[in-house]
C-alpha cells in the first residue's frame, strides 16, 4: 500500500503515461508475433523432387500392386533418413558429422492434424491452427514463446492499472485515468 501511494503521489502522470505506452508496446509485439506465427515457417518438409524421390522399394511395391497404404505400418528408415509413409516425403538426415556418420533424422514428426512432416515438432496449436515447431527461438517457436509471455505481461499491466484506478477511487478523486 505504501509503494502504490508513493508512486501515485510522486509520479502520477509519468506512471500513467508509462502504462499507456507499455500497453501499446505489448500490443505491437503481440501483433508482430502473431504475424510471424501465422506466416513463419514451422519447418514443414515441402514436397519436391528432392524430398519425394527415390521412392523406397516397399512403397513402389504397394503402388505397383495397387494395394492400400495402410499395410505399411511404420516409416521406412534407411541410411538417407526416414521416409514418411503418410505424406510420402523423405525426412533426410541433417548433416554429416566429422567422423562421416550421419546425424539421425529423429527431429521430425508427422502432424496428424496438418498431415505434414515438421522438423522439431512441439505441438499443433488449436488456437492458431498451426504446428508449433523449432528449437529455442528457431522456427515459429520463438514467436509462440514471445506471444505467450506478452500475454502474461499484459495481465500484469492490467492488474497494475486496476490497482491504480482502485487506489484513486479509494482516495475519492474524481479525475479519470487517460
Amino acid at each position: 500500500h505504501f509503494g502504490t501511494e508513493l508512486l501515485t503521489h510522486i509520479f502520477p502522470d509519468v506512471l500513467r503515461l508509462s502504462l499507456r505506452y507499455l500497453v501499446y508496446t505489448e500490443a505491437a509485439v503481440a501483433i508482430i508475433c502473431l504475424l510471424g506465427l501465422m506466416w513463419g515457417d514451422a519447418g514443414v518438409v515441402h514436397r519436391s523432387v528432392e524430398s519425394c524421390f527415390p521412392l523406397p522399394e516397399q512403397v513402389l511395391d504397394v503402388l505397383n500392386e495397387g494395394k492400400d497404404f495402410s499395410i505399411l505400418k511404420e516409416n521406412i528408415v534407411s541410411d538417407e533418413g526416414s521416409f514418411c509413409i503418410r505424406c510420402l516425403v523423405w525426412r533426410r538426415h541433417d548433416k554429416l558429422q566429422e567422423s562421416g556418420s550421419r546425424v539421425r533424422s529423429d527431429g521430425f514428426h508427422h502432424c496428424s492434424i496438418c498431415q505434414r512432416c515438421v522438423r522439431h515438432f512441439d505441438h499443433h496449436c488449436g488456437v492458431f491452427g498451426r504446428c508449433i515447431a523449432g528449437r529455442g527461438l528457431r522456427g515459429n517457436m520463438g514467436y509462440f514463446i514471445i506471444i505467450i509471455t506478452t500475454g502474461f505481461l499484459g495481465g500484469i499491466t492490467l492488474f497494475t492499472t486496476w490497482a491504480m484506478v482502485l487506489h484513486e477511487v479509494a482516495k475519492g478523486r474524481n479525475e479519470t485515468i487517460p
